[in-house]
């Protein structure tokens, strides 16, 4: 937590900015700032201050249409010893999806502008202070405050990993890929932290390695040229078509790996790195299962 001040000559209201959170509600919720206060002119622990809480708030990552609100106007009780509170922005979804535009993949920032006023000021003091600080919150943890409002809906793809694979015990992945499940594995949850640090291009790449060492420990798949001569495609049985998906997903990732004339021009986003992760885990699911 950073330690701010709010000024007021006689005085300072002391309060440590905490993480960003969100308090779902049905079409409204409240974007929300944990903060820690106390008031260093109080003489006694039974001693209080009265302060009305006011602001406004703005998203730094959007310079053409910064404001997003005002402060839940609050009146709080400031002690000598420090006590927890919070300050609000009441948002829509509208505008919530607007913020995961604006942040365009990056740490998502809120300039808060907040005002206090002392409801009985003493003897020397001024009644109204200003300051100014930034709550910032990362792309993963962004995503799963918009997750949890139902905002943005998250697949979860469960895929069950070993205690030891058929050829290493690894539970890292290796520099050379071998034929085990637990490499795969290891391989996945590299995908997915790459896909949470925004490597697009890093996490499809790696979705690739999977997808060639789940090719080593499954079952022989029909050969991709059975399937792309196959005389009536409408008439490939199921293991056939399974293996045609697998081997698109397996194109899909190829450019990631290599640079020629072709993939020279494609591009890698977070949306496509999803869809290639969930596609990835879903055939590792599908080729191990039983």
């Amino acid at each position: 937590m950073s330690l701010r001040s709010l000024n007021h000559a006689g005085g300072k209201l002391l309060y440590s900015v905490g993480r960003l959170d969100i308090m779902s509600g049905q079409g409204q919720h409240l974007l929300k700032v944990s903060t820690e206060v106390s008031a260093d002119w109080l003489a006694q622990q039974s001693d209080t201050a009265q302060v009305l809480v006011t602001g406004e708030v703005w998203c730094a990552n959007a310079p053409s249409a910064p404001w997003l609100g005002a402060l839940v106007p609050q009146v709080q009780t400031f002690r000598l010893f420090t006590t927890s509170t919070w300050f609000a922005v009441q948002v829509t979804d509208d505008q919530l999806i607007a913020l995961d535009k604006a942040r365009d993949n990056k740490t998502l920032d809120l300039r808060v502008d907040v005002k206090s006023t002392l409801l009985h000021p003493g003897d020397g003091f001024y009644p109204v202070a200003e300051d100014q600080f930034t709550a910032s919150v990362d792309e993963p943890e962004w995503t799963k405050l918009l997750d949890r409002v139902g905002v943005l809906t998250g697949f979860l793809i469960r895929v069950a990993g070993p205690f030891h694979g058929q050829a290493t015990y690894a539970s890292q992945p290796h520099e050379e890929d071998q034929a085990s499940l637990t490499q795969a594995i290891a391989r996945l949850r590299q995908a997915r932290a790459e896909l949470a640090e925004g490597r697009w291009e890093a996490c499809t790449a790696t979705c690739r390695r999977v997808l060639e060492n789940l090719q080593r420990i499954a079952q022989p798949l029909p050969t991709a040229k059975s399937i792309r001569t196959a005389p009536d495609p409408e008439k490939l049985n199921e293991d056939e078509r399974w293996a045609a998906l697998f081997y698109a997903v397996k194109a899909l990732t190829q450019p990631a790996h290599h640079d020629d004339h072709t993939t020279l021009a494609f591009t890698f986003t977070r949306e496509k790195s999803e869809a290639a992760l969930a596609a990835t885990a879903s055939l590792l699911n599908v080729y191990t299962a039983g």
